[in-house]
């Protein structure tokens, strides 16, 4: 017989002998050893919380080509941080670093954090951070612990699209009725394909039929508050 104990994070399950174990206990199994005999083995499993990785990307509504990351990422303190910003450039470490984009592209901006039970985990993000062509101006992307006053306040998740994808026409959907709200819908490269203005209601149609097939980006934008989501176009 023998017992070991072995500490796991809560994002990356132990296996013990093919068994996939996600809760802390005492484990006992028994396996076979390489002389035929069989062995009783008692695991003892603690789980340590796994840090959160996130960031929430704002324009910096004064400063246009100018994106902040909100960080959000917790865990057991001290955490270490490595920030990717999807250009083929060296990545960043610290809380609050900062990036120039001085290519054109679509970015994937990601964050990996490790806490001080070597815990790991990652977040990214492509949705709405581009250049559109080497003649823009170039973006700059600031990581922040809190946002400054004047910054929008951007709704992920209270906007329903509907059907994602769609081949036709799809159906936006807010929690409340907006006045006077602009709408706007780009492709995955920044540029703009319509944008409506003066526009009240809770739920709007947009037709995508003579689109090409893609990914494009819906803004909704009132006094205070922007409201972003994505659709496919089959």
């Amino acid at each position: 017989a023998s017992a070991y104990n072995y500490t796991a994070c809560s994002n990356q399950p132990y296996v013990f002998n093919g068994h996939t174990l996600i809760a802390a206990g005492t484990y006992v199994d028994t396996m076979h050893t390489y002389l035929g005999c069989d062995s009783v083995v008692t695991l003892t499993l603690s789980i340590n919380a796994a840090p959160t990785a996130l960031f929430t990307l704002y324009p910096d509504t004064p400063i246009l080509h100018h994106w902040l990351a909100l960080n959000q990422c917790t865990g057991t303190a001290p955490l270490t941080y490595s920030w990717s910003w999807g250009d083929a450039s060296a990545n960043d470490t610290g809380t609050t670093p900062s990036h120039i984009y001085a290519a054109a592209g679509g970015y994937n901006v990601c964050v990996s954090v490790t806490d001080a039970n070597n815990c790991t985990a990652t977040f990214c993000d492509s949705s709405y951070l581009s250049r559109m062509n080497s003649a823009n101006s170039v973006v700059t992307i600031n990581v922040v612990s809190s946002l400054p006053s004047g910054i929008l306040t951007i709704n992920e998740n209270a906007l329903q699209i509907y059907p994602n994808p769609t081949n036709h026409e799809t159906v936006v959907s807010l929690q409340h009725i907006v006045n006077n709200a602009s709408i706007k819908l780009t492709n995955i490269i920044g540029q703009t394909i319509f944008e409506k203005t003066n526009q009240s209601g809770n739920q709007f149609t947009l037709d995508l039929s003579n689109e090409a097939k893609g990914i494009y980006f819906i803004e909704i934008k009132q006094t205070g508050n922007v409201w972003r989501g994505k659709v496919v176009k089959e």
